[in-house]
This record gives C-alpha cells, structure tokens and sequence, in this order.
C-alpha cells in the first residue's frame, strides 16, 4: 500500500511506502507519476555540492582567524548574542542581510551585521 499524502509540506513530491522508505517522485514524459527509491547512487552528488559548500564556508571564516579589531568585535558580540551557535549564524543566509553574515563581514560591511545583532539582541526585529 503506497500512501498518497505528503509527510509535512516540506516533503511535497516525496512519498512513503508502507515500510516507511522514502521515494522521489518524477513525471515521466507522458505526464504519469513514477516513484524512484532513494539510492547511494542519486544522492551522492547532492552530498558533494553540500560538502563544496561547506568547504568554501570553512575557508571564508579561517580567513577571519587573526583579523582586525573590527571582525573581532562581530565575531565576539555574535558570539555573546548566540552563544557557542553564533557561528552558525554567520554561514547562514539572512533574509535581512540578504547574504550571510559571513559574506558581508569578509567584504568588509560591518556594521550591517552589528546593527542586526543588537536588534536581534534587543528583540527588535526589523
């Protein structure tokens, strides 16, 4: 038995199985709908580009290790806002910053980053 409703609306075009396995759906070129099981095989390139994202993110905060008083500063007060989860928020993108952090702070656009954490700080969002 194949159930039909997606999980969470996250999930849409992903059905399970009875058993729980997950499965892609793909329009075929008759416009039918064809489950394909997740394999090694298919996800393994998703994992790669995850990885050179990564990758390229680690590189862009070592950059940031002996920096000037002005990095040291962002870095510190993200870190006195997020705590030790203050790194993550530098290498996620924010709808506000429209980049993350990281990338504003390695162009040298500091003060962008400072003003939104003492917002975040002050629960004044904008």
């Amino acid at each position: 038995m194949l159930l039909t409703t997606p999980i969470k609306s996250d999930y849409s075009g992903f059905q399970l199985t009875d058993r729980g396995a997950p499965f892609m759906t793909q329009i075929t070129d008759d416009g039918d709908q064809a489950f394909t099981p997740y394999t090694a095989e298919k996800v393994n390139p998703m994992v790669d580009q995850a990885i050179a994202h990564l990758e390229e993110k680690i590189k862009q905060l070592m950059s940031l290790k002996g920096a000037g008083p002005e990095i040291a500063t962002v870095i510190g007060r993200t870190h006195e806002v997020f705590g030790n989860l203050g790194v993550l928020w530098l290498v996620r993108p924010n709808q506000v910053l429209q980049a993350t952090p990281l990338d504003l702070i390695s162009q040298g656009k500091i003060d962008p980053v400072l003003r939104l954490l003492i917002q975040i700080e002050h629960g004044i969002y904008p």
